[in-house]
């Protein structure tokens, strides 16, 4: 009560935007849902409009729907980024670093998007997410010995997870440890 005596607009206390048009003011605080606009929208449930800057013969009727529908991997791909790759914040000053930045993130998207698909070609479920947490797993320390300054790399164990990407990729994951030369 006390937040609806505040707001100029109680409709702006309902979170969720869509719902708003369906939702009829009665006095002050009295609200009912508005079944006419909802009777209106019926009749656009299901169909779906594409406007194109194309002449009508140019394309097929079908070529820019299936462009439309093929957006959803473009926002995936940018969803990847922003989350999974951290592409920004970027705390470089110089284009050169940058411009290098903006190049390891893009070469790491493709990777991570090939090595999706791939997955998904072999029938197993990996996320972009949990491919990118199995490859961080993977590590190899470096030891080096006090009396002759040999470096020794000793792997982390490996999980299943891992061992699975590196063989649909044609790659053999050891847990053996290795002198460096």
């Amino acid at each position: 009560m006390k937040k609806v005596a505040k707001t100029k607009n109680p409709k702006d206390l309902v979170g969720i935007f869509g719902y708003k048009k369906y939702i009829k003011l009665k006095g002050e605080i009295n609200y009912t849902i508005d079944q006419e606009k909802i009777e209106m929208d019926k009749q656009w449930d299901g169909l779906l409009g594409i406007i194109t800057n194309l002449k009508e013969g140019q394309l097929p009727v079908s070529q820019p729907l299936e462009h439309y529908y093929g957006l959803w991997l473009v926002e995936q791909c940018f969803r990847v980024s922003k989350s999974n790759l951290r592409i920004r914040p970027i705390y470089h000053w110089t284009p050169r670093r940058i411009k290098a930045h903006l190049a390891i993130c893009f070469m790491a998207l493709a990777c991570i998007r090939y090595l999706y698909y791939i997955t998904k070609v072999h029938q197993l479920n990996f996320s972009e997410l949990s491919i990118r947490q199995t490859l961080i797993d993977v590590q190899v320390s470096i030891l080096k010995h006090i009396d002759n300054n040999n470096r020794y790399g000793i792997p982390s164990k490996k999980t299943t997870q891992a061992e699975k990407l590196y063989q649909i990729m044609g790659l053999k994951l050891s847990d053996i440890p290795f002198q460096i030369s």
